[in-house]
């Protein structure tokens, strides 16, 4: 997910925002991966996933997968139910991994990215909660 167009201000914004979480996946003292969400919980109801990056060198192991696993922690915690991103439609590694993840495409804004434009693919994931009679 891109980061293209935000400020500087907008970061200093989100990093002292209690709503914002950074995960790292560490090797030693080697930043391997990491994923950056946003809690909507009481307001929209849902997790945002701002930002998932794996350093090339770790690309292919699966941290994208477990870098997903702590942000759906992150949603049953908080007594959630549902997480919201989106990629790039040329991101095919994301797109799989969100397919891996159980989340669903649910629309294309066309043009939705800058530098370059491309469309955006949204995806939702959905825990649905199964109650026993």
């Amino acid at each position: 997910m891109g980061l293209e167009g935000w400020k500087k201000e907008d970061w200093e914004d989100l990093l002292t925002d209690e709503r914002a979480t950074y995960y790292a996946f560490m090797d030693g003292e080697r930043l391997a991966g990491s994923i950056f969400t946003y809690n909507w919980k009481g307001e929209r109801d849902y997790v945002k996933i701002m930002n998932i990056a794996v350093h090339p060198d770790y690309r292919k192991q699966g941290i994208a997968h477990k870098l997903m696993e702590l942000v759906h922690e992150e949603m049953q915690t908080s007594g959630l139910n549902r997480i919201c991103a989106e990629t790039r439609a040329s991101n095919k590694a994301m797109q799989k991994v969100f397919d891996d993840c159980g989340y669903k495409r649910t629309s294309i804004v066309e043009n939705g990215y800058d530098n370059p434009q491309e469309d955006e693919y949204k995806y939702v994931y959905e825990h649905i909660s199964q109650h026993l009679n």
